[in-house]
């Protein structure tokens, strides 16, 4: 068998039902799963580095969930504050300055503070209102101007061009109409979606001056409560509002903390992500040296499909291993004509399923001295072939049973059954070869010998 895998997942590839045959390599049990369900084992089978080939899934699964936690996390952090040499200084100089005005409220002394807090009042208060007013005039600015843009339409007006031409007494020419008109049309048609693209913009700048407004309210309250403090003359009362401010202070510089510790889970899965990252460049590199290097079974593999495919249809049959632009593994299957175009047989569903069988019996051919499955079930391999076809198939199921190394079994309906070419009769299979015959005559024709349920 296969190892790491279990005998019951390799044994539905060699019991190929009819919704088994849509895919070459992709059976119906492993549809609904992504590649890495399948093309591990495919490269197992072929000799290929397979353990490289799940590794790289594996990581890549990785990479997907830390990608993901990565920008949730982000989105936890303000823009501003994404900086960890920035934020750590002034996370510092916070905890300095709560230091400092601490000691000086123990002493009551309120001047050093008082001066902090009109630097602060200056330099960062009364900054943020003036910048925020500029950008809201430069909002409202924008917005008119593109309210002005909706408002002015396409100023043409054919009537008028058509009574300056009548009182010149010069016809206006058909053909100059239409072409006209279906400017107008055209141009209409342009403003429609322009007037749409610019009534979306208006919405958002009228959304982001809604913000704005709102962020310079909570300014002016902040200038106004802080210079409150300044100007309050009762001691006791002062210092009752020099606290609060202190526990302000402290707020911020626990949300300051709280961001450099997002900000160091981030940093903590980029590294992870830089490592996987490697591990998955490591295991690509193994994929490709694989491919370069190939393998005994995967050249027996190519070799019998094409031997195969060229004596049932005469065409050459193309099993191509390759890698993708991911760096994951590709198979495909291709016939070409002796000329080496491709054709188009194999996009019949019956040539499809043929051609299915004709690989399952190159794997089992280039198998069959290892321990591995030595038996394949096709359901209605025949159906739908050309009798030649058919009976050239058979000769080659009878040629591979021969040697005792592979077990063949095959479901047939009796329309489907090959005819000798000369006499046109259906042909016969011997006892020995016929395992079930089943028909419709009755409960003892039925596989379990009862009436349907």
């Amino acid at each position: 068998m296969v190892t790491p895998w279990d005998y019951r997942t390799g044994v539905s590839y060699f019991l190929r039902t009819q919704a088994d045959y849509s895919e070459y390599f992709q059976i119906q049990k492993f549809m609904r799963g992504q590649d890495r369900a399948w093309k591990p084992y495919l490269a197992a089978i072929l000799g290929l580095d397979h353990e490289a080939v799940s590794l790289k899934y594996s990581v890549e699964d990785q990479i997907g969930e830390l990608t993901a936690e990565r920008d949730k996390r982000l989105a936890e952090i303000d823009p501003k504050d994404q900086d960890r040499g920035e934020l750590s200084t002034r996370i510092e100089i916070a905890r300095d300055e709560i230091s400092e005005i601490d000691g000086k409220l123990d002493g009551f002394d309120f001047h050093e503070v008082e001066l902090q807090i009109n630097k602060r009042v200056v330099d960062d208060v009364e900054a943020s209102i003036t910048e925020i007013g500029e950008e809201l005039y430069d909002l409202d600015v924008d917005i008119a101007q593109l309210e002005r843009s909706i408002k002015s339409g396409i100023k043409f007006d054919m009537r008028r061009i058509q009574q300056i031409y009548s009182e010149a007494l010069i016809v206006l020419p058909d053909a100059l109409v239409r072409n006209y008109e279906e400017l107008i049309e055209f141009n209409q048609k342009l403003t429609t979606e322009r007037n749409r693209a610019l009534r979306k913009r208006i919405q958002e700048l009228k959304a982001r001056r809604d913000t704005l407004s709102e962020e310079h309210r909570k300014k002016s309250d902040e200038r106004q409560r802080l210079m409150s403090i300044v100007q309050q003359a009762d001691t006791f009362r002062k210092y009752k509002a020099l606290q609060a401010e202190q526990s302000q202070r402290r707020a911020r510089l626990t949300f300051l903390e709280t961001q450099l510790a997002r900000v160091d889970a981030v940093a903590d899965i980029e590294r992870s992500l830089r490592d996987l990252r490697g591990r998955k460049d490591i295991a690509t590199s193994a994929i490709e040296r694989s491919l370069e290097r190939g393998s005994p079974v995967q050249t027996a593999v190519t070799r019998y499909f094409n031997r195969f495919v060229k004596l049932i249809l005469g065409i050459n049959g193309e099993f191509i291993v390759s890698g993708n632009s991911n760096g994951n593994l590709e198979f495909e299957i291709r016939t070409k004509d002796v000329v080496g175009t491709d054709t188009s047989q194999d996009q019949g569903h019956s040539y499809h399923r043929l051609l299915c069988a004709l690989f399952d019996l190159s794997v089992l051919r280039a198998l069959d001295r290892t321990p591995f499955y030595h038996f394949v079930y096709h359901d209605g391999i025949f159906e739908g072939l050309d009798n030649r076809v058919k009976l050239r198939l058979l000769d080659l199921i009878h040629e591979i049973v021969a040697e005792r190394r592979i077990q063949y079994i095959f479901s047939i309906i009796d329309a489907d059954l090959p005819r000798n070419p000369e006499t046109q009769e259906q042909i016969r299979f011997s006892p020995e070869e016929v395992v079930l015959t089943l028909n419709d005559q009755g409960d003892s024709g039925r596989l379990f010998k009862m009436a349907p349920f």
